[in-house]
Order: C-alpha cells, then sequence, then structure tokens
C-alpha cells in the first residue's frame, strides 16, 4: 500500500474515532497534523483536519492539490463484503466501510503471466474466498469447469500418444481464465486463483504461480510486507513504517528553510494577552517582533491596541475593573474612560487618536452595537454608530486610516438578511458588505486590503478581501487554528495567532500568506469559550 493511502487511512480512523467520541477534537487535529509525507521531487503534502483534502506546500502556502499515487490496478469494482460498487482504486468501500485489499506490484519473473495479488493474508485461501459471498458459486464453477478440462486434454493425450501435454502450451481460450487486468482496460477482472495460474500456465510439467489471497489491509501500526506479483503495471514502493514521519516534536512540517527570500523581517512592536499562570484572568505584554524583551505592561487585561503612533495602549479592563476601558501610556500612567459600560469590549483608536470606538450590549435586547467615545476623557458625550434611525448591530470594531469603520455584523439597512464584515463611513452612512459568512471577525486594514479570520472552511483561518468589495482568499492556509490578524507599521507583514506548533504562538507572514514563519510563543495561551474565549482576543504591532 503506498505512502498516500495509508495517510488516509490513517485519516479515517482519526475521523471514526472523533465521530464516536472516542478522541476530542483537539486530539484530532493534533493526531491529523502529523499526517503528511514529501514527495520525490521534495514538495510537502498534508491532509487537512476538516476537510480530509489533500493540500501541498508551493510557492510558500498551502495549497489544494491531489497527492502522487502508485500506479497499480484495483482488483475488482465491487465490494469483497458488501458486493457494492466502488471506484477503481478506493481505499475503503463507501457503502459498508470495508478497508479494500491492496494490488501490489508486478514480479518481473514470469511478466507475460498477467495475475493480480495482494498481501499474504494470515487465513486460509477458501477463507478469503468467502469474503465474497456473491462470487464463490462463480469461483467454484469455473474451477469445477477447468478440472474436467484438464483431465479431458490428460485421456486425450494419454489415448493419442501416451504423453501428458506432449503439444504446446495451451492457451485458455474460456472467457472466465482470461479475465485479469490489462493495462488497456477500462475495467478489472477477477482475480484468479492459484489453481487458474496454474492452468494458463500450463507445459510439459505443471507449476503453481503466485499465491493469491484476498485479506482486509493491516491497520497503520503494522508495517506491511510486499510479495511478489505479476501485473503489466510498474513496481511501487512498499508502505510506510508503523510511525508517523514528523522528524520533530512539530506536529506540522516546518516552512522552506528560511532565507533572506522567504522570511518576514520581524521589526517593531507587539502587544498581545495570554492568560494568567495563576487565574482565569488576561495580562497584557508587549514584545519585539523578533521574540525579545517581552514585558508585562497591565495586569489583568486584554484586547490591546497601539494608538497610532505607538505610544500608548488601549485596553479591556478584568477582575475588579471588568469592562472598564483604560488608556495606558507606555512611559507610565493609566487613564479610565468613565462613560464606557461593563459590557465594553474591543476598543480601537481613531486615525487622529482622539476616539476610541468600542461595542457593547448593554441594552435591554443584548444586541451588540457600536459607539464612540472621546479618548481623553473629557466629554461625558457618547455617540451610537447609526444608518439614518438604525443602530448599526455588530462587534469588533476597528478604524480605517482613512476614516472608515470595519466591524463583523448584519445588513440591518437591507433587512437584516446577511452578515460578515461591513465597511462603514464613520457618520453610519454607506454601509457596504464586504463578506458574506456570520463568523467572519477581526477586520484589520492597511492599504487596499481587509485582513480577517473565519471559520468558513472548517477551521479558523486568517483571510483577505479587497477593501472595495470582490474575491476572499485563504492565506493562513493550514489546518490548525489561526486567527487575529494585525498588520505591520510598514503594511508589508500580517502577524497572527497559531497552535501549529502544538501551543499557542505569534506568527508572521506576507499579505499574501507566503513566508510564514513563528516570532514567539505564547507560554500561557488562550481560553476556549465563553467570554474569554480567543477568538475574541486582540494584537496590536506598532514601530
Amino acid at each position: 500500500m503506498g505512502e498516500v493511502e495509508s495517510l488516509e487511512g490513517h485519516y479515517s480512523d482519526l475521523r471514526h474515532k472523533l465521530n464516536t467520541g472516542a478522541i476530542t477534537p483537539d486530539a484530532f487535529r493534533r493526531e491529523v497534523a502529523k499526517l503528511w509525507f514529501e514527495d520525490k521531487d521534495g514538495r510537502t503534502w498534508m491532509v487537512g483536519a476538516h476537510s480530509g483534502h489533500w493540500y501541498v506546500y508551493e510557492h510558500d502556502q498551502w495549497q489544494p492539490a491531489n497527492p502522487p499515487r502508485s500506479t497499480r490496478a484495483a482488483l475488482a469494482l465491487a465490494c469483497p463484503s458488501c458486493d457494492g460498487p466502488i471506484e477503481s482504486g478506493a481505499a475503503f468501500c463507501p457503502h459498508c466501510g470495508y478497508r479494500l485489499p491492496e494490488p501490489e506490484t508486478e514480479s518481473e519473473a514470469q511478466p507475460e503471466i498477467q495475475v493480480a495479488s495482494v498481501k499474504p493474508a494470515r487465513m486460509p485461501i477458501a477463507a478469503a474466498m468467502l469474503n465474497a459471498p456473491r462470487r464463490r458459486l462463480v469461483a467454484a464453477a469455473s474451477i469445477a469447469l477447468l478440472v474436467v478440462c484438464l483431465l479431458g486434454l490428460f485421456a486425450f493425450s494419454t489415448l493419442r500418444n501416451g504423453t501428458l501435454f506432449a503439444a504446446a502450451p495451451i492457451t485458455p481460450t474460456s472467457p472466465r481464465a482470461s479475465r485479469t487486468p490489462t493495462p488497456n482496460s477500462d475495467t478489472v477482472g477477477l482475480v484468479p486463483t492459484p489453481i487458474l495460474a496454474a492452468l494458463v500456465t500450463s507445459t510439459s510439467t505443471p507449476t503453481t504461480g503466485p499465491t493469491s489471497t484476498a485479506t482486509r489491509i493491516l491497520p497503520p501500526t503494522t508495517t506491511a510486507t510486499a510479495t511478489a506479483t505479476s501485473t503489466p503495471f510498474p513496481s511501487a514502493t512498499s508502505g510506510p513504517t508503523d510511525t508517523p514521519r514528523p522528524p520533530t516534536n512539530t506536529p506540522l512540517p516546518p516552512p522552506p528553510t528560511p532565507t533572506a527570500t522567504t522570511v518576514v523581517a520581524a521589526r517593531g512592536r507587539i502587544a498581545f494577552a495570554m492568560l494568567n499562570q495563576s487565574g482565569p484572568n488576561y495580562s497584557i505584554y508587549i514584545g519585539n517582533a523578533d521574540g525579545s524583551g517581552k514585558q508585562l505592561v497591565a495586569a489583568n487585561s486584554r484586547q490591546p491596541q497601539f494608538n497610532p503612533d505607538g505610544s500608548k495602549l488601549v485596553l479591556t479592563g478584568m477582575g475588579d475593573f471588568r469592562g472598564k476601558i483604560f488608556v495606558r501610556t507606555l512611559g507610565g500612567g493609566e487613564l479610565g474612560i468613565d462613560n464606557t459600560p461593563l459590557e465594553a469590549r474591543n476598543p480601537a483608536w481613531s486615525p487622529d487618536g482622539h476616539q476610541i470606538i468600542i461595542a457593547s450590549n448593554e441594552t435591554e435586547d443584548r444586541a451588540w452595537r457600536i459607539y464612540i467615545v472621546d479618548a481623553g476623557n473629557t466629554s461625558d458625550k457618547r455617540t451610537t454608530l447609526r444608518y439614518g434611525k438604525t443602530d448599526l448591530i455588530g462587534r469588533y470594531p476597528t478604524w480605517l486610516a482613512g476614516g472608515q469603520i470595519l466591524y463583523s455584523g448584519c445588513d440591518v439597512w437591507a433587512g437584516n438578511s446577511q452578515c460578515g464584515i461591513v465597511r462603514v463611513n464613520s457618520d453610519g452612512s454607506g454601509p457596504v458588505l464586504l463578506t458574506t459568512q456570520r463568523l467572519d471577525t477581526a477586520p484589520v486594514s492597511r492599504g487596499d486590503n481587509v485582513f480577517f479570520m473565519s471559520p468558513r472552511d472548517g477551521n479558523w483561518e486568517v483571510y483577505t478581501v479587497p477593501l472595495g468589495g470582490g474575491a476572499v482568499r485563504n492565506i493562513s492556509n493550514n489546518p490548525s487554528q489561526d486567527g487575529l490578524p494585525a498588520v505591520s507599521p510598514d503594511g508589508q507583514s500580517v502577524a497572527f495567532v497559531s497552535d501549529r506548533s502544538g501551543q499557542w504562538a505569534v506568527w508572521a507572514m506576507r499579505l499574501d500568506g507566503s513566508g510564514q514563519h513563528m516570532l514567539f510563543p505564547l507560554e500561557n495561551g488562550y481560553a476556549n469559550g465563553g467570554d474569554l474565549d480567543w477568538t475574541s482576543e486582540r494584537i496590536s504591532w506598532a514601530p
């Protein structure tokens, strides 16, 4: 069995365990992350956790593709267990889940004989034949007919000149004796038994061809041993060993060796939150983009964002200061924004640094609305973002350099029929729905592109869409969890968080998704579920 088919078998087993509750979703993702291999051209292939599709790492990004498979002939076009129809080359029966026998490579010892064989079974031939219930009568009748023919030939030869098979080797003309795979046939015949092989190759001294038995494929943890076979196809490599291939502790294959042309330059500072070691709250840290100089700047706080010049942070308080919005000057000092409710979340700066936008669900209907407050706490005025007289409903707001606002919400101005990433003017006019998936969230932008996170493909990924609207593209493209994008000060890179290495860490890539590499780990990680879920957090990148 080829390496691709073995890994697909692993995935099927893991998916079954997930569906039956034998493993958790996190354990499933970790194990699937080990299902990768490298082909003869040096390309890395991996199975997607949620889709089960193959991805290849080319041009510094993961792309869906079909992996190279061993050239081989399928044994049958019907399942030997339920007799249901199957596709040629299938590893599993789509009807009953039976793991189908795999044909092996051809033997050069008898190239003129086209007899397909599979790996040796631990059961006798008769028991193997019983696995195909609808073929037993056909096989038995064929064998009986050929035995009668053999006895007739023996008697005929003895009566004529007293010798057996004195004439040239007999070529069977029965359609049943020739039902073996051929390289130019669109269908595959039945696998002949050892007796059939002996009849086809009969000479003055009858010999027996390779043993042909049917067997279920062994579990992926058992090393398979190939046997010599005779098929019209070239030899293929043997199956994988009984352990996963990744050579390091990282469950995913590393990107190509970092060079000056593939790695994103890590400059500036990144603000981020991670869980406290001693409690359920978050604390905010700042570190250099290269991973050095990490320091605590605000305990019991979360959702940080730098102001435009990088001298201040706006953040959400926790614990005794739950929901309180603060402005912390990095040189020292902290200012609380008084007219923000306990439910305030995801504060973000205006381009001039004079205002802060927040989301809150303080109202009786508990819908998330967007508000604008004074960043200097000099005014009690709080403005609700409205389209005409209609409150705009959404969360995770952020400001664009040109003064427009992005947020995750629904098109209340058009009947509330679709949700996604919304772009709107700061006075609430001109709303535009850029995407149409309800869970699209955490938008950021610099230049002509909007970056956001979404589980639209089965797991959280980082996506991009033009600021004016258009096609959505997955740029993180990895089976693990990726999200919380932040654009670099020079607008050339995107930072994001990911658990692809087995723990949460901050990663970086170019705007097109190339050059992905880890900047530094988040030792305490994030929470899952509830108000503290990692998807509601934020990271920020400043000079």
